[in-house]
């Protein structure tokens, strides 16, 4: 995604495929996707459940990815999250295979909101 303010700080959102462009009004100031989750905290909702896939599109995204499937690969992982991880097709945000992941890899609540805001962005 690609994220725009207005001067009154109303946030615009378009696909980072270039696809809706025309859209963009002219005089939005673009952001970045921290900017956009800290100006947005009152308005947007975190989604609650992301696909694997857009769950792996965004760890990938903010380089997590290959930490991740190491900690999946890993022997001292409980089989429960790796066949959570494989099987379910999706994860919840407040799952405890995220909080794991999240724990392991140091993230903050924001920082989870974040990857959860971002993958909830994300098309196959």
């Amino acid at each position: 995604m690609k994220y725009f303010k207005d001067v009154n700080n109303n946030l615009y959102a378009y696909e980072a495929d270039g696809s809706q462009d025309e859209y963009i009004k002219p005089g939005l100031t673009a952001i970045t996707l921290s900017e956009a989750v800290e100006l947005s905290s009152n308005n947007v909702s975190v989604p609650q459940e992301v696909s694997i896939f857009q769950a792996e599109e965004s760890l990938a995204h903010f380089g997590y990815l290959p930490v991740v499937e190491m900690i999946m690969a890993s022997p001292q992982t409980p089989d429960k999250y790796k066949r959570a991880w494989r099987r379910v097709g999706s994860v919840r945000r407040d799952s405890e295979v995220m909080a794991g992941i999240a724990a392991i890899l140091g993230l903050s609540d924001a920082q989870v909101d974040e990857l959860f805001i971002y993958a909830a962005g994300v098309t196959a």
